[in-house]
Order: C-alpha cells, then structure tokens, then sequence
C-alpha cells in the first residue's frame, strides 16, 4: 500500500486524538513546572520578572536555570492550549463529516 493509499483510509480522528493526547501530556507537564517554580519562589513569573529577583540574588546559575525553565514551561502551556483549542475545531469538522 502507498502511503498516499493509506491516508486516504486512515480515520482522521485518530490523528487529532493522539495530538490532542499528546498536547494534554504536555501541557499536563508544564503546569507541574509553573506550580514548583511558584511554590519555590512564592510568586508568579511575572511577579518574578517585575521584582528583578535575577539582579537582587545577583544573578546564581540555580536561579538563572530555573528562570529559563519557568520561561520555556509558560510557553509550552499557553502553546498547548492554543493547539488544544484549534484541534477542538479540528474534532468538530471530523464528527460532521463521519456522520
């Protein structure tokens, strides 16, 4: 079978649902590293960012690596909530097309 074949018969909806699962793993992820890095340092990211925590704790790799972790898993999560969102729209067109 061809893989142009094989698309062809491929049930869509079982794409969008290992993305979908997929995302939610990630997003799942993300959410823990928020919640920690909240807890450690008792505020939110943006709260971090408008205090200058960074240059008052005069810049330690530990607080540095955990600022780019904090960064990169807020990014991840409002990422995967865009994608999560369009793939409902994704889900919506599968159902009226299936019937």
């Amino acid at each position: 079978m061809e893989v142009k074949e094989f698309f062809k018969t491929f049930p869509a909806y079982l794409v969008v649902e290992s993305l979908e699962k997929e995302l939610k793993t990630r997003l799942e992820k993300a959410q823990k590293t928020i919640k920690k890095l909240e807890k450690k340092f008792g505020m939110s990211l943006k709260e971090f960012e408008e205090s200058k925590q960074l240059k008052k704790l005069n810049y330690p790799w530990e607080v540095e690596k955990d600022y780019i972790e904090w960064d990169k898993a807020e990014s991840e999560m409002k990422f995967c909530k865009k994608k999560l969102k369009e793939l409902q729209s994704w889900k919506s067109l599968l159902l009226l097309q299936n019937r």
